[in-house]
């Protein structure tokens, strides 16, 4: 197993970006657009790419906004940028919902439940601001979408509708806003809501991963450095916290599927609540994206990425636009970090002993380790209690568990 640098991250991200930059261009989802005028060339991208992906006419604001945040960091993909663009400020007329009411032919529920979704509208504000210069009336229209389904202090699921506020939709909006100190009475009930899934943590499946996501949207609301200190040092502890909870749950991929509903439509949001504690660690805690275990996981998730594409199980092997998006996300944030914080001394000494025991070089001490236990433990049923004897069999004991330990780790399941 090779280190995973910051150099591994971007070839694993450009990856990404390849794929789904195909999907924009070739899919069905684009192809079946209205382009009016005729020279929009309006791009959009639906719930999966790669594949058979791209003979899928499905198109939506998840697919889109994680496709338009991807790509708006990439240098080769300008032009599918514009086009993402294109399709977000003309998007009814793309779809044939302009203009369109609940009676008319051809109206879409579903399609107006997606344009006035508190999160989707969150997700799209989020990935415009990797594209500031190119289209301000955007920003401008889903800033002001955002700030008017905003019920009280807090956001329901759906922009005009009567369902009570979320703490997800709530989230999404925060990690959205423009500025650190705007929404202070929704930061504060978010902590709250953090406190409340911590105390129903054995009677609710869905808290672990609801304080994971609560605490990424606090997070990533603003760059690291530019939260208040005491925040800074309360969120690290925090993360700590949940790394250390997590535990075996750490090392099996899996995701948390969260369900809402509108006027008996379900709705579903996919958490990938690893790859987001993965990303907190690496903005609270730089130096643990050196340790073994940590490292284990880049090195699957970037051969995955490299292989058949990164996906969970209940994807059916596809690759989810939004999940890759997020992970594109926890990904630069993985990078940045390593290039801001290589690895300490201390730190490489310590890894370096691991992947030393780890590695085939280590096999070696086992066989030796086995010899002086056996030699050891022969003397000592001889009756002959020496000290020599005693330090054999001591140093075996010692040596044979680093070693058995040292197998667990290397060989533990990873995702």
């Amino acid at each position: 197993m090779k280190p995973v640098t910051a150099d591994t991250i971007k070839v694993a991200q450009k990856r990404i970006a390849d794929l789904v930059a195909q999907q924009c261009k070739d899919g069905q989802q684009t192809k079946h657009l209205t382009q009016q005028p005729p020279a929009l060339a309006a791009m959009a991208c639906g719930q999966f790419f790669g594949g058979n992906a791209s003979q899928w006419k499905q198109r939506g604001l998840h697919g889109t906004a994680a496709a338009l945040s991807i790509l708006a960091r990439e240098v080769d993909y300008e032009d599918v940028v514009t086009g993402l663009l294109a399709y977000l400020e003309r998007r009814a007329v793309c779809d044939n919902q302009d203009n369109k009411t609940a009676v008319a032919p051809g109206f879409d529920q579903r399609w107006w439940d997606d344009e006035n979704n508190v999160i989707k509208i969150s997700e799209v504000l989020r990935s415009l601001k990797h594209v500031p210069n190119k289209s301000p009336s955007l920003h401008k229209t889903y800033s002001e979408r955002l700030a008017s389904a905003k019920a009280g202090n807090l956001w329901p699921h759906f922009l005009g509708g009567t369902d009570p506020s979320s703490p997800v939709a709530t989230a999404f909006a925060v990690l959205a806003a423009s500025e650190i100190n705007n929404h202070r009475e929704a930061v504060q009930h978010l902590y709250s809501e953090y406190d409340r899934y911590r105390t129903s943590a054995q009677f609710d499946p869905v808290a672990p991963a609801m304080r994971i996501l609560i605490l990424y949207c606090l997070t990533f609301r603003a760059e690291w450095k530019n939260l208040d200190k005491d925040e800074r040092d309360k969120l690290r502890n925090l993360v700590k916290q949940e790394v250390a909870g997590s535990g075996q749950l750490l090392w099996t991929k899996s995701e948390q599927t969260l369900q809402y509903n509108r006027e008996q439509v379900n709705h579903y949001l996919h958490v990938p609540w690893q790859l987001y504690l993965l990303a907190l660690q690496a903005v609270s805690d730089p130096q643990s994206l050196y340790a073994f275990r940590t490292q284990q996981r880049l090195n699957t998730i970037c051969d995955l990425v490299k292989g058949s594409g990164f996906h969970y199980g209940g994807s059916n092997g596809h690759l989810s636009t939004r999940t890759n998006g997020i992970l594109y996300d926890v990904l630069e944030a993985v990078r940045d970090a390593m290039i801001s914080s290589p690895p300490t001394s201390l730190t490489r000494f310590k890894e370096r002993i691991l992947w030393f025991l780890g590695g085939r070089v280590g096999s070696s001490i086992i066989g030796f380790g086995y010899v002086a236990l056996g030699f050891g433990l022969a003397a000592l049923f001889d009756k002959s209690n020496g000290l020599l004897e005693f330090t054999f069999a001591f140093y075996g004991l010692v040596l044979t568990y680093v070693w058995q330990w040292a197998v667990r780790v290397w060989k533990a399941p990873t995702f």
